[in-house]
C-alpha cells in the first residue's frame, strides 16, 4: 500500500499509535487497559486523517470493539454452562473466549510490526469502491 503523505506525520502521533497497541497488550491482563486505548484513539483520530498512522487507529478502534462484542458472546455462554444442561454452552463459551484471545493477540502484533516499518495497514475495499 502506498504511503499516504497529505499531513505531516510527527513522532507523537507513531508513540500514541504504539502506546495504544501496549494498552492493547496490557488488556490481556488488565481488562479496562484496552478501553483506555479506545478512548485515546477517538479522541486523536481526526488528527491522524491523512497519515500512515489513520489507518492504525481504524485497525485499534474494530480490533476492541469486535474483542468486546465476542467477548461478552463468549462469557454469556461461559455463564450459561454454569447450569447442566446448558454445560455445552460453557464449553463453547470457552473455545470461543481462547480463539477470542489468540485473534486479538494476533491484530495487535500485526499492527504493531506494519507500525514498526512504518506502513499503514491495508483496508478493505467494498464492492461499490472498485466499480
Amino acid at each position: 500500500m502506498a504511503r499516504n503523505s497529505e499531513k505531516e506525520e510527527t513522532p507523537d502521533q507513531h508513540r500514541l499509535v504504539l502506546g495504544v497497541y501496549a494498552l492493547q497488550l496490557l488488556g490481556l491482563m488488565l481488562v479496562f487497559t484496552p478501553i483506555v486505548g479506545l478512548a485515546l484513539n477517538y479522541a486523536r483520530r481526526a488528527q491522524a486523517d491523512g497519515t500512515i498512522y489513520a489507518s492504525h487507529f481504524d485497525w485499534q478502534i474494530r480490533t476492541v470493539w469486535w474483542t468486546l462484542l465476542w467477548g461478552l458472546l463468549g462469557g454469556g455462554l461461559m455463564y450459561l454452562g454454569t447450569s447442566p444442561e446448558w454445560r455445552l454452552a460453557g464449553v463453547a463459551g470457552a473455545i470461543l473466549l481462547l480463539v477470542t484471545a489468540f485473534w486479538f493477540m494476533y491484530r495487535v502484533l500485526k499492527g504493531y510490526l506494519y507500525l514498526s516499518a512504518r506502513r499503514a495497514l491495508p483496508t478493505r475495499k467494498h464492492p461499490q469502491e472498485n466499480a
